[in-house]
């Protein structure tokens, strides 16, 4: 199952969720790739403005979390979601977040198969750059560390904690990520990719 999480960018001036890409915003975007990757469930976590975003997934078949505290951080978001759908007992969960507009289903259905794949493996987490983050998906085995997390902490942390059970793969447009006008502006003059 997918827990996408749409949070606020206050560096944006907007609310980046309702961004035009292709068509389409960016929360809707998100969370169509998401439903196409065909992995599971998907939960979208809303807060800031969750009034105005909703109405932007109506269309599609998710379920919704609306996430009053969403000012205290990413982390929060992360607990909010864990509290709703770990009681339903998934063997794993994948996040991501909707201002990475290059994610395509293809790449979260591999990060669902590297899991299943690898039974050594409890993460399979987005290399790009340097760096390494989400989307990635988590085992079961790791939703006590997640629900752990500060407040203001992401996934990051708990991805970094283990490195000899988690795998890395390989995603360079993920540097992409929508979080100021400059990178909206620097994105809508970049070759596209197609959701496949």
């Amino acid at each position: 199952m997918v827990v996408l999480a749409a949070g606020a960018s206050t560096r944006m001036g907007t609310s980046k969720q309702l961004l035009p890409v292709q068509g389409e915003s960016l929360l809707h975007r998100a969370a169509s790739t998401a439903v196409q990757a065909s992995v599971g469930a998907v939960w979208v976590v809303l807060g800031s403005e969750a009034e105005k975003h909703l109405p932007e997934i109506l269309d599609l078949p998710v379920n919704t979390i609306i996430h009053h505290e969403w000012q205290r951080g990413m982390g929060s978001s992360i607990k909010a979601a864990l509290a709703q759908v770990a009681p339903r007992s998934y063997d794993a969960i994948l996040f991501m977040v909707c201002d990475q507009p290059h994610v395509t289903p293809n790449h979260l259905a591999n990060l669902i198969d590297a899991l299943n794949q690898q039974p050594s493996v409890s993460v399979v987490a987005s290399a790009y750059g340097d760096s390494v983050g989400v989307p990635a998906v988590f085992r079961s085995s790791r939703f006590a560390e997640l629900a752990q997390l500060s407040d203001e902490a992401g996934a990051k942390r708990v991805i970094e904690a283990r490195p000899e059970s988690t795998l890395k793969i390989t995603f360079e447009r993920g540097l992409c990520d929508l979080d100021t006008p400059e990178d909206y502006q620097r994105f809508l003059h970049s070759p596209k990719v197609k959701r496949d």
